[in-house]
């Protein structure tokens, strides 16, 4: 997901949330509480959502047209094409969604400027604060990898361009070099051009998220986070082992009814969302 800056006089701007979703057409609930979160906290003028679609299916989908419409914040799909190369290197088949999805997301930033959140990106707090920096990201110290599910950026940003350049160097079959390692090495050579003052409040950590958010209560989960990176896919927990303390990564169906019976800190983040629907839809 990307929300984009355009320039007006003085800093002022008008902010856009742009999606990018490669081969899907549903919109999951994760998803869904991802938009409600933006459309609630950030409130952008316009979400885009960037797809090699034609269309979007699903009953959250529809549900999450409700609240826009109500609200007056326009949801639009816009057809775009997905890369299958990148400076004439196919892309890994295996991983293709990612390493597809990453470079789409570095092209738009370049294109719009903006913010770029992942489908399970939950905004806590109105983002505004960092738009006026050329790059703000957060990094998963003490690791100290930037974290890319949420990315702030000036159109042209000389950072993305230089991150997109990276990929002549297309590590084919590691899933993360050209999206976490390669760029941070390109940091650590310019630390000059990325603003490093978020120092976690973007959430990206998952040995930080995971047992605050789903492990126990913690009531300052808005004082501490600006955004959260859920590591949930579709309707499942991508860690369990570190989210859960269980093996399994794919051993809970995350729905509504989850959400309403869970005691953990996940479980307010998303009842705040659902009932600021039923607020607004007023059913």
């Amino acid at each position: 997901m990307i929300v984009t800056i355009t320039h007006l006089v003085n800093f002022m701007f008008i902010v856009n949330l742009h999606y990018i979703l490669v081969n899907t057409i549903e919109i999951t609930f994760i998803h869904f509480l991802s938009i409600l979160s933006v459309l609630k906290n950030h409130k952008p003028d316009v979400v885009y959502i960037h797809c090699n679609c034609r269309q979007l299916t699903g009953q959250y989908w529809q549900r999450v047209l409700r609240v826009s419409d109500i609200t007056k914040i326009p949801i639009q799909l816009k057809e775009r094409e997905i890369p299958k190369t990148i400076f004439g290197q196919s892309f890994n088949p295996e991983y293709y969604n990612w390493h597809a999805g990453d470079v789409t997301r570095v092209r738009v930033l370049i294109e719009y400027g903006g913010i770029y959140l992942d489908r399970d990106v939950y905004v806590v707090n109105n983002l505004d604060t960092y738009r006026n920096n050329e790059m703000t990201l957060d990094f998963e110290n003490p690791i100290d990898f930037m974290g890319s599910q949420t990315l702030i950026a000036r159109k042209n940003a000389t950072f993305m361009r230089l991150w997109l350049d990276s990929y002549r160097n297309y590590r084919r079959n590691c899933w993360t070099c050209n999206s976490a390692t390669i760029p941070t090495q390109l940091i650590v050579k310019r630390p000059d051009l990325v603003n490093r003052t978020v120092q976690g409040a973007f959430g990206c950590n998952v040995y930080v998220v995971c047992p605050l958010v789903f492990r126990r209560y913690d009531s300052n989960w808005r004082q501490k986070f600006q955004t959260v990176h859920l590591w949930i896919r579709g309707n499942s927990y991508t860690n369990g082992l570190v989210c859960l303390r269980k093996k399994s990564q794919f051993n809970h169906f995350i729905d509504e009814k989850y959400i309403y019976a869970m005691k953990q800190t996940f479980g307010e983040m998303g009842r705040d969302l659902l009932d600021f629907e039923k607020q607004i839809i007023k059913y």
